[in-house]
């Protein structure tokens, strides 16, 4: 479910989060968010405190500019939208991924403390279905609600606290957050969040990634994705100005917001027609190796069986005073330690090396990786992120690629030759951890019904048992 921090006090998560200061609360002229009402005498249900909800804080907040929509479209009654004033959805076609906030219903359960799988599970979909760098949720009982945040960092919380008669914590908190900009509550502002679906971009875009972007149906047909075409920056370094690639359905988003949140597009690149890949993720500020960096000095080299850089690297914002700085997330159980934003555009759109034809196809591909590998650390390049997961091949030429190199560190025998977790000898056996996990769990052999006991049972260095 992603990392959890917590519980803060509900006053202080919007001290962090929100340091802006807004207006001055108007606590004296604005009215009290009501109690819900039951509709049975066995007590509330969800859908008594979301529909008396929304129609509570629509009273309070309507004429400052949020509407709270009882929303349909997961076919969940106990769920709230929260959008802006001029975007309330006339028909069913608003989806729960335009909100600027999601708050979950749930009557109270004695002795069981909130809920955080019900949003989790909302803030997944959420996260897959738009480009947010955060966002923001509530879980509302008949009497107390909680405030959550989704980011790469995970989960963080806080206490339960009253909303309605005295308590002004919750009034205080939807003031604030109607009157922070829209990268403050999570939008990537730098992404044009949906690009007309009959536009020429769009059309273009769809056929480009016809290959990506086709599904199948309950009915077992094959049919587009419902899914917006987005247009999406990335920075550059040798031309004037951010580059613009249009993204529609992503290759791989992380199980959960958290984790480093990396996801991977098929992307149309317009200025040059072509398919791209496009790499989104977060990373440490204070790491000195960068991607782009080791991709760039491994190119310089010629070194095959490697992701071919195109563009990319840390994306910049315009902060609250006016000036261009990275994007980055703190988070206040992570003392001295931020997160940056990075993409990176890369040559070719990758396939798992798990797709293989024949075992000699995966040993084939296998050898150029572990290749890729010693040509790397010949230049002095530990990759030092070794899985499955990371050994894709190239569907242009047959041949494997060692991707992901945002763990790389720059080799140095004094430091590194007998270190527990970072030598050429730990990576080496990964590899054949990898290879092992790979026959084991995608190649025919006799003992495919005990599998995952195998698995289970096994000491593996990375493979997360999730996963199995």
């Amino acid at each position: 479910m992603g990392t959890l921090n917590g519980p803060l006090v509900a006053q202080d998560f919007v001290d962090y989060y929100f340091p802006d200061p807004a207006p001055t609360f108007p606590s004296s002229t604005m009215p009290r968010i009501a109690s819900p009402r039951s509709s049975s005498s066995s007590g509330c249900a969800a859908e008594d405190i979301a529909s008396n909800l929304s129609e509570s804080l629509n009273a309070v907040f309507s004429r400052h500019g949020l509407t709270f929509y009882l929303s349909d479209s997961l076919n969940d009654p106990d769920i709230i939208a929260v959008v802006e004033d001029h975007k309330k959805p006339q028909d069913h076609s608003f989806s729960l991924y335009h909100a600027a906030l999601v708050i979950a219903c749930r009557p109270a359960t004695p002795g069981q403390s909130f809920d955080l799988r019900l949003l989790a599970t909302h803030a997944k979909d959420v996260f897959a279905r738009s480009m947010r760098n955060w966002m923001y949720a509530l879980h509302i009982t008949e009497t107390a609600a909680a405030l959550v945040r989704f980011d790469a960092f995970g989960i963080t919380y806080t206490r339960p606290f009253a909303y309605t008669g005295d308590s002004d914590m919750l009034r205080r908190f939807f003031w604030t957050f109607l009157h922070c900009s829209k990268t403050a509550c999570g939008f990537d502002v730098e992404t044009t969040f949906t690009v007309a679906p009959d536009s020429p971009e769009a059309r273009i875009a769809r056929h480009a990634l016809r290959q990506w972007g086709s599904c199948t149906d309950d009915m077992g047909d094959t049919v587009e994705s419902s899914r917006d075409v987005v247009r999406i920056e990335v920075p550059t370094k040798d031309i004037e100005g951010p580059k613009y690639v249009y993204g529609w359905v992503p290759l791989h988003q992380s199980e959960f917001p958290g984790h480093l949140n990396t996801s991977i597009y098929p992307v149309y690149d317009p200025l040059t027609s072509r398919v791209r890949c496009l790499k989104d993720s977060w990373r440490d500020i204070h790491r000195k190796v960068t991607e782009e960096h080791v991709l760039i000095a491994l190119q310089s080299q010629r070194c095959p069986n490697i992701p071919q850089y195109v563009n990319g690297g840390p994306l910049l914002t315009v902060n609250a005073a006016g000036k261009r700085c990275r994007r980055r997330i703190k988070n206040p159980f992570y003392k001295g330690r931020e997160l940056i934003h990075y993409r990176i555009l890369t040559e070719d759109v990758l396939s798992p090396i798990v797709d293989f034809s024949s075992t000699k196809e995966l040993m084939e591909g296998f050898c150029d990786a572990v290749s890729a590998h010693q040509d790397a650390h010949e230049i002095g390049i530990l990759w030092n992120n070794v899985s499955h997961d990371h050994l894709m091949v190239n569907p242009t030429t047959g041949n494997s690629v060692l991707c992901d190199w945002s763990e790389a560190v720059v080799w140095d025998p004094e430091k590194h030759r007998n270190h527990p977790k970072t030598s050429p000898g730990v990576d080496l056996r990964h590899f054949i951890f990898s290879l092992l996990y790979i026959c084991l769990r995608y190649v025919q052999h006799s003992h495919s019904s005990y599998v995952n006991d195998i698995l289970k049972e096994f000491p593996w260095p990375y493979v997360s048992i999730r996963s199995i």
